[in-house]
């Protein structure tokens, strides 16, 4: 009888044991469950905003009212822009409209109440032909000579460039200068 005592006492303890063994494994696995919902759950709520990439190009487009004009000029983008985001590129550029926004293209927009930079005269300058810029007041401002000597040219061509010959846009200067050349 006392060897039936003493074996019921090691039974009762061995089944304590495993039920024991089996409810820290269940808390382990309880715990690793709940560590691994709470990493996914970290990894959903993550987002990334794209980043202005080194390559990125931006079209500034002015709109000039007084002239009408919309000028479009291709830049690469500023260093201070690299790897920024979207809010930064809105704090930079914060008196322009942003039309366009990916990692690789920005476009950009503002309108202007004066004319632009590309009304230019084309006068005589002693022998040769100058370039001019005319600003809202018509006041001419010098960008560069020529290399067309005045010389070669018909008199009524010299005529019209002694008062000036008005051209708007680069591509027209460039077109009405190669014609001369």
């Amino acid at each position: 009888m006392f060897w039936v005592f003493i074996l019921t006492i090691v039974v009762g303890i061995s089944e304590t044991n495993v039920i024991n063994t089996q409810k820290l494994a269940d808390e382990d696995t309880k715990q690793e469950n709940d560590i691994e919902e709470n990493f996914n759950e970290t990894v959903e709520t993550i987002s990334a905003q794209e980043k202005i990439s080194p390559n990125a190009i931006v079209t500034e487009k002015r709109y000039y009212k007084k002239c009408d004009h919309l000028i479009r000029e291709v830049l690469d983008i500023p260093e201070e822009l690299i790897n920024k985001t979207e809010d930064d590129l809105e704090s930079y550029y914060s008196t322009w409209k942003v039309e366009e926004y990916s990692p690789d293209e920005i476009t950009v927009y503002k309108e202007f109440n004066g004319i632009c930079n590309e009304h230019y005269v084309i006068k005589q300058k002693g022998d040769i032909l100058a370039v001019y810029t005319e600003n809202e007041q018509g006041i001419l401002t010098w960008e560069e000579d020529t290399e067309i000597e005045t010389q070669y040219l018909p008199e009524e061509d010299i005529e019209e460039f002694k008062v000036g010959k008005k051209v708007v846009g680069k591509t027209n200067l460039y077109t009405f200068l190669e014609d001369y050349e």
